[in-house]
Formats: structure tokens, C-alpha cells, sequence
């Protein structure tokens, strides 16, 4: 038979796997804009993104500072920051996941993520919904309407 040790050496990796995988940042539920509009908000709040996704579901921008700022990869900063927003959801209302991650730099000059930051996904959220809530009570439901 088989020492508990034995059993604990294979199945810590996998829960361990299953925790890092299962990190979620800050999530906006239910915006009832339409897949155009809300990458639109995205792109006013983050500016030009470094990488979309090939369905433009998952935007992630480039590197800014604490302030928001956004600073050139071949700064030499202390800390950076990047955001990474997906857009959840097969048809309205969609749900929008916002995180945003921390990179340090050692002293070697290489920068080494140290995870994700809440309170930066939390403001980050807070604009792209005040953005979103403000898009909203501005558009013509009649304007809006495609017949065909």
C-alpha cells in the first residue's frame, strides 16, 4: 500500500495549479453595452492597447505607472503596472473582468510580476464603469436599433 506522503507529492501540485489559475480581478456585471461600445470605452480609458485577442474579447494595455501613467517598456522604473480586461459573456449582458498586474524591477534590471494588484483593478473599474454608465444614459434606444 501506498504511504500518504506518496498520495500528497501528486495532488498538492494539482491544487495548487487549480488556485493560481482560478484568480479573478475585478468583475463589472451585466453592461448592457453593446461588444463595439464597451471595447470603445476600454480603448478611451487604456489608450492604444499592446495586445488584443483575434475575437477582441481580451485587451491588454501597456505598461503605466502607480499614477497611471503610461511609461515606455525601456524605462527604468521601480515598479510597473499593466492591465488585462476581458469581456465575458456570449450576448448581452456581458460581464467584464478587470485585472491589473504588478511587475518589479530587481537589481539585475529584469522586472519579475509579483501579482495582482486589487486596488489598481479596483480604480481601473471603477472608470471603465462610470464610462460605461455615462455611454448609457446618453444613448437613443431608437438611434441604436440595426433592423436588419
Amino acid at each position: 500500500m501506498k504511504s500518504p506522503f506518496w498520495l500528497f507529492i501528486f495532488i498538492a501540485p494539482l491544487f495548487l495549479a487549480a488556485c493560481i489559475s482560478s484568480e479573478v480581478g475585478v468583475v463589472i456585471e451585466e453592461s448592457q453595452g453593446s461588444l463595439q461600445e464597451t471595447r470603445h470605452h476600454i480603448a478611451a480609458i487604456l489608450g492604444e492597447p499592446k495586445d488584443v485577442s483575434e475575437n477582441g474579447r481580451e485587451v491588454f494595455s501597456n505598461y503605466f505607472s502607480a499614477k497611471g501613467v503610461y511609461i515606455a517598456p525601456q524605462d527604468n522604473v521601480k515598479e510597473r503596472f499593466f492591465s488585462h480586461i476581458l469581456i465575458l459573456g456570449e450576448r448581452r449582458p456581458y460581464d467584464i473582468d478587470v485585472r491589473v498586474y504588478r511587475e518589479t524591477r530587481r537589481k539585475n534590471g529584469l522586472y519579475i510580476a509579483t501579482g495582482l494588484d486589487m486596488a489598481q483593478s479596483k480604480k481601473l473599474a471603477l472608470k471603465l464603469k462610470a464610462a460605461l454608465n455615462e455611454s448609457r444614459e446618453k444613448r437613443n434606444v431608437i438611434d441604436d436599433f440595426q433592423a436588419f
